[in-house]
């Protein structure tokens, strides 16, 4: 049910390798009133039919200044309310908010927000769950225990990040960045698997966590992600509500949400909140194309519109996430295969879904066609798995 025929969803730079796209069609689909506000509409493939022909309508800008402008100045809109799939969407939201004059213009939980795209913030409101954080001075490089990491304060996606070693290395750092030293972050490195783990949080409790994946990374010290491994074993009750209590403690959540957490554990199972991101994550998107997930897009519609929750609809989404693909892979497109996940595969027969260099799918009969493809190892027949890899790698496999 739509809050408002009045409300309008501003989708600002959603993510076009995931659940954003996919979300979007849902509002489109489903007569929600939506915008998409973006610097460059190529990027969204499965929406190109959509902005041709005025379905969606579109928001191009080149800057936070130029983007508020528009946002002041549209017509026919009652109430917009301001969202993203994406940190970087985010991001430009928290910015562009500032000097955003209209009336009825929502971007609901931004105080919690902030201090979420804000790492130096964050850490000091989950003091107990974080990686030991130093300043840049002398007296600190003196007492540094190395390995650390140097990371931007607000940055996104692993970009800029800085694996430092020894004091030699966090000396020539400093000495080659001085200018940019106040916009990064120094901390300690932590050994250990790491995970994401999503949750949805109304009225400050704690209703339910959508799924663990662990994370595989690439070799230090670029530390992307390659891949996101599910498998019922990860999830963990315990670890879900000690994340909760930390944060329930420290932050006031005005609304409900859907937060995106990223988490390690050493080995001492000691617990270290990496980042929480408010949105859910990125790699839903096979969630919703094995399965008919109108009601997590619809539950995800009704967070941001501001629409009541009951207990049942709440469980029917649980329900769904649980039983969709309980043991699967989501790998990154263009990257190199990781020999560790690979094995994984091979000895558990588990299906790998990976990005295609052609973006867009067919929303219309939800399968993999371009934007995903997927394989089961079981039943694949034409070789080895490092010569599969590369096929889909190299964009040759037959839909």
């Amino acid at each position: 049910m739509i809050a408002s025929i009045n409300s309008t969803l501003c989708f600002v730079e959603s993510n076009t390798t995931g659940f954003g796209e996919y979300l979007i069609n849902y509002c489109i689909s489903n007569g929600y009133n939506s915008i998409l506000a973006t610097k460059d509409t190529s990027k969204y493939a499965s929406l190109k039919s959509s902005i041709t022909s005025g379905t969606l309508k579109t928001i191009i800008y080149t800057n936070i200044h130029d983007l508020s402008h528009s946002i002041n100045n549209l017509d026919d809109v009652d109430q917009l309310i301001l969202c993203s799939t994406s940190d970087a969407g985010i991001s430009i939201i928290l910015n562009a908010f500032k000097l955003i004059i209209r009336k009825n213009v929502i971007f609901r939980n931004q105080a919690v927000i902030n201090i979420f795209r804000d790492k130096k913030l964050f850490r000091n409101h989950v003091h107990s769950f974080s990686p030991q954080v130093y300043t840049f001075s002398k007296e600190t490089i003196d007492s540094i225990c190395y390995p650390v990491i140097i990371k931007p304060i607000f940055g996104t996606g692993s970009k800029d990040i800085n694996y430092i070693e020894n004091r030699l290395e966090l000396n020539n750092f400093c000495d080659n960045n001085q200018k940019l030293i106040p916009e990064y972050t120094c901390e300690q490195f932590i050994s250990g698997a790491e995970y994401s783990l999503e949750l949805l949080i109304i009225n400050n409790k704690l209703f339910l966590s959508l799924g663990t994946f662990r994370k595989y990374l690439s070799p230090l010290p670029s530390r992307m992600e390659i891949a996101h491994l599910s498998d019922d074993s990860y999830y963990q009750k315990s670890i879900a509500e000690k994340i909760y209590k930390v944060l329930i403690k420290q932050l006031k959540f005005e609304a409900p949400l859907i937060l995106h957490i990223e988490y390690k554990i050493d080995k001492d199972d000691q617990i270290y909140l990496i980042e929480v991101n408010p949105r859910p994550c990125g790699n839903l998107l096979p969630f919703c194309l094995m399965n008919d997930a109108d009601e997590f897009c619809r539950l995800v519609i009704d967070l941001s519109l501001g629409n009541q929750l009951t207990n049942t609809y709440i469980e029917k989404v649980d329900s769904l996430i649980k039983n969709a693909i309980p043991r699967h892979i989501v790998c990154s497109r263009n990257q190199k295969e990781d020999n560790d996940i690979l094995q994984y595969c091979l000895s558990n027969n588990i299906s790998v879904y990976m990005h295609r260099k052609n973006p867009g799918y067919d929303q219309s009969s939800k399968d993999f066609r371009g934007r995903y493809s997927s394989f089961s190892l079981e039943s694949e027949s034409t070789g080895p798995i490092h010569e599969i890899i590369n096929r889909f790698l190299n964009n040759d496999i037959d839909d």
